[in-house]
C-alpha cells in the first residue's frame, strides 16, 4: 500500500476515539510508514514469496517478530505492576506488524483467490504463536521484486515483465497498492469494488483484529499475577 492508505487502514480501524490516544495513534503510524524505508526486507511487505511456504516464512521472520517485541515490550512493571516496560516501543513495535500486515492483502494473491472462490470476507490465519502452510490455499504467492531491476523491481524479455523461475507473478502485476493505477485499479466485475479496495477492506478489519490479538496476548500472558487490563490500558491511553 503506498503510505496515504496504509494510514487510512490504521485510521479506519482504530481512530475511533476508544481504542487509544491520539499520541498512540501517532506512534503506530509513524513506525507503520517507516516500514517502507526497509525495501531490501521482504518480510516486512510478504514480499518474493513464491509459495505458501515462503509466505509462513515471511510471517515467521516479519509479523510475528514484531507482534513478539510489542508484546514483550508490554510487560508490566513498577511498584504496581501496571506500567507497561516501554510504551512508545511497545505501540511501534504493534505499527510495523501493521504495516506488514496490510502489504499480505495488497502484495500476495489472498484476495484473488478469495474472488475466485466466491469469497470476499475470510481473512487469512495471520494470528496466533504459529503459521500452519495447510490453513493457507496452495496457490498462494506473492510477486517477485528486487531494486536491482529498477521502479519494476523484475526483469523483463523483450519489454515486458517476466518475473525469475519459480514466481508466477511480478510484483507490480499482482500489487494492489494504489486505487487508480496498475492491478489495483482493475475492478472486480460490473460495478464492483477494485482489487485495491478489497484489499483495503480486508486490512482494515484485519488490522483491528491485530489490536484484539495483542490484547489478548497481554492479559494472557501477563494477567497472572497482575491486573493486565489495567496494563493495556495505559499502553493504549498512557494513563
Amino acid at each position: 500500500m503506498n503510505l496515504k492508505v496504509h494510514e487510512k487502514i490504521i485510521r479506519d480501524a482504530l481512530d475511533d476515539g476508544n481504542t487509544m490516544s491520539s499520541q498512540a495513534l501517532g506512534w503506530v503510524i509513524t513506525a507503520n510508514k517507516l516500514s517502507d524505508l526497509h525495501q531490501f526486507a521482504p518480510e516486512r511487505h510478504f514480499d518474493n514469496a513464491p509459495n505458501r511456504e515462503m509466505i509462513c516464512e515471511r510471517w515467521r521472520q516479519g509479523l510475528k517478530v514484531f507482534m513478539d517485541r510489542a508484546i514483550e515490550l508490554s510487560a508490566p512493571t513498577g511498584e504496581a505492576r501496571r506500567t507497561p516496560k516501554n510504551r512508545k516501543g511497545a505501540l511501534k513495535a504493534f505499527g510495523t506488524a501493521t504495516h506488514a500486515l496490510a502489504d499480505f492483502y495488497a502484495h500476495t494473491n489472498w484476495v484473488e483467490l478469495g474472488v475466485a472462490r466466491g469469497d470476499r470476507e475470510t481473512l487469512a490465519p495471520l494470528l496466533g504463536n504459529t503459521c500452519n502452510i495447510n490453513a493457507f490455499p496452495t496457490e498462494l504467492e506473492s510477486g517477485y521484486f528486487s531494486l536491482r531491476y529498477g521502479v519494476s523491481g523484475c526483469p523483463k524479455v523483450a519489454g515486458n515483465l517476466k518475473p525469475p523461475k519459480g514466481y508466477s507473478y511480478c510484483h507490480e502485476q499482482l500489487a494492489k497498492d494504489h486505487p487508480d493505477k496498475g492491478h489495483g485499479a482493475d475492478r472486480i466485475g460490473v460495478g464492483g469494488p477494485t482489487y485495491h479496495e478489497l484489499a483495503v477492506l480486508q486490512a482494515t478489519r484485519a488490522t483491528r483484529q491485530l489490536w484484539m490479538f495483542l490484547h489478548d496476548c497481554v492479559v494472557t500472558k501477563y494477567g497472572v499475577d497482575t491486573d493486565a487490563e489495567a496494563v493495556f490500558a495505559k499502553l493504549a491511553w498512557g494513563k
